[in-house]
C-alpha cells in the first residue's frame, strides 16, 4: 500500500457488509449448499465476521478513500452507505447497524462525530 501511495496512486477500500450478518450469511450458504457448492458451519462464520472488522479497522487507515455497502437485502441491490473522499463524509442517515459497529474505534467514527 506505501509503494502504490509513494508511486502517486489514490486508494480506495471497498466494504460490503450486510446488517444481521451471521443470520444473512447461514441463509446464504444454506443457498449455496443446495447449488452444490461447499458448507461453511456456523462458528466459522462467527470467527470470519471478527477477523474481517479487525482486519478493517486495520487496514483503513491506509486508504485515501472508504465507501461502504450495505448488502443486506440481496445482491442486486447494494447500496452505497458511506462514502469518505477528500476528508468529507457522504452518508445514509441512519447508518445500518453493521456500520457502527465496523467503525467502532477507528478515525471514520472521530468523522462521523459519534
Amino acid at each position: 500500500m506505501e509503494d502504490a501511495k509513494n508511486s502517486g496512486f489514490i486508494t480506495t477500500l471497498f466494504y460490503i457488509g450486510v446488517s444481521n450478518a451471521l443470520d444473512i450469511s447461514k441463509e446464504r450458504i444454506e443457498y449455496r449448499v443446495k447449488q452444490g457448492l461447499h458448507f461453511v458451519d456456523t462458528q466459522t462464520i462467527k470467527n470470519n465476521l471478527v477477523k474481517l472488522n479487525q482486519a478493517f479497522k486495520l487496514v483503513a487507515p491506509w486508504f485515501d478513500n472508504i465507501t461502504i455497502y450495505d448488502n443486506s437485502k440481496n445482491y442486486e441491490t447494494t447500496k452505497r452507505i458511506l462514502d469518505i473522499r477528500n476528508k468529507r463524509i457522504y452518508s445514509q442517515n441512519p447508518l445500518p447497524e453493521f456500520v457502527y459497529t465496523l467503525i467502532k474505534d477507528t478515525f471514520i467514527q472521530k468523522l462521523l462525530l459519534l
